[in-house]
């Protein structure tokens, strides 16, 4: 089952810009499964060596894809005993490797190597025919790519893709090719990267801490952002990292620093975290450009010339956003359900002299929002609707006001 194949038998669908390649292929596997019937059949090892810089960086901005796409989840195994777990240990070399038994004896003549991918592998593709079933009704490919990658070192990638159509011209004549792979732009149906340093940093557990940042796996489903049961966990026995509270918090602290420098003359550098606090609806899906954009097109803040001018807009200031938050927390998301973060409160005590008999606990939103406002003058009571606010009046002889003026500096209020 190994092929030392010539670069045109393998077939890909790409525009005819070549760069360097981010992966080093190791060797790959392709096989064909039909859903329908129940089974797959497998084609043969292919070796980086015989593949061109070209098929090298198309496969590499899969991969690429799979690893920093906005709809890209981040997620860890289960089960320290899975199956799944076991065949990527051994692929990675994480775990000692077992004496592979290959049954058909045509195969013999292979390296030791390639008998351990072939085995494993095969495992891998049996796991995910168990799991499919016949949920896909077309038939489709499973690549498996052992490579190293330039950022995230040795890892596997796992990808789920469809024939595509394609035209090819050669010698005057135009003919079709129904077996292309599909490129960057044509839809990776699902994919997976499982990656060697992230099983060595935080080796599987059974029990994580709940607000670990560890993982060991990202993926990408253009069928659903949530990421099939089926293909996550019911494949490959992985959960994925639930970071909508640390989403949250990362995107507005990184919208606030990339925004501030296009902030008019008027705002300090808290108004940008400010408005979004006021603003933002908890519990509502929404995105890092979403947030940029609320900011940029429907506040008072940004001075729109001066973003113009240094060849800034929504969408750059997004990536920059989201390049951020993924520097602090590798397993962020773009896309994500707005959380409660941990509260910002103000907290107002009467004097020590006074024996500390009252504390008032204010979220800084309220204040923020004008929910609940400090320092009423007697001309602002005839503003004030009654209807919709209760009016509490403390004696000043009880409070330390000084400490109270400071706040109400302190965040702009």
């Amino acid at each position: 089952m190994v092929a030392n194949i010539e670069n045109d038998n393998l077939q890909i669908t790409q525009n005819n810009s070549v760069h360097n390649s981010s992966v080093k292929i190791q060797k790959l596997i392709i096989d064909e499964f039909y859903p329908q019937d129940e089974t797959f059949t497998r084609g043969p090892i292919i070796h980086g060596n015989n593949l061109t810089l070209r098929i090298h960086s198309f496969f590499g901005k899969h991969i690429d894809n799979i690893y920093g796409h906005e709809t890209a989840r981040a997620g860890r195994f289960n089960n320290t005993t899975s199956t799944i777990l076991h065949a990527f240990n051994n692929l990675l070399n994480v775990e000692g490797n077992e004496a592979i038994q290959v049954d058909n004896e045509t195969e013999n003549n292979i390296s030791e190597e390639d008998k351990k991918f072939l085995h494993f592998t095969n495992i891998i593709s049996k796991q995910l025919l168990h799991n499919i079933g016949r949920k896909a009704q077309k038939n489709f490919l499973f690549v498996i790519i052992q490579c190293e990658h330039l950022e995230h070192g040795e890892l596997i990638a796992i990808m789920k893709m469809e024939r595509v159509f394609g035209v090819r011209y050669s010698e005057e004549k135009l003919t079709e090719q129904l077996d292309l792979l599909p490129d960057k732009q044509t839809a990776l149906q699902k994919g997976a990267i499982i990656l060697k340093t992230k099983l060595e940093e935080f080796p599987v557990s059974d029990n994580y801490r709940e607000d670990t940042t560890a993982f060991h796996t990202r993926f990408l489903d253009r069928n659903d952002s949530t990421i099939s049961k089926y293909f996550m966990k019911g494949f490959l026995d992985n959960s994925i990292i639930n970071g909508n509270k640390e989403n949250t918090k990362s995107a507005i602290t990184q919208i606030n620093l990339q925004l501030s420098p296009y902030l008019k003359e008027d705002y300090t550098d808290k108004a940008i975290s400010n408005y979004l606090y006021e603003n933002i609806s908890y519990g509502s899906h929404t995105s890092v450009s979403e947030l940029v954009k609320m900011v940029v097109n429907n506040s008072p803040l940004i001075n729109k010339k001066l973003l113009e001018n240094s060849n800034q807009d929504v969408t750059t200031i997004s990536n920059n956003v989201f390049n951020e938050m993924l520097n602090q927390n590798s397993s962020a998301c773009a896309e994500f359900q707005i959380e409660t973060i941990e509260i910002e409160k103000i907290n107002i005590s009467d004097l020590e002299s006074s024996g500390k008999l009252m504390r008032l606990s204010i979220a800084k939103k309220y204040l923020v929002c004008k929910e609940v406002e400090l320092n009423i003058t007697e001309d602002a009571i005839e503003d004030i609707d009654f209807n919709d606010k209760m009016l509490i009046a403390i004696s000043k002889d009880l409070l330390n006001i000084e400490e109270i003026n400071s706040i109400l500096e302190k965040y702009d209020l």
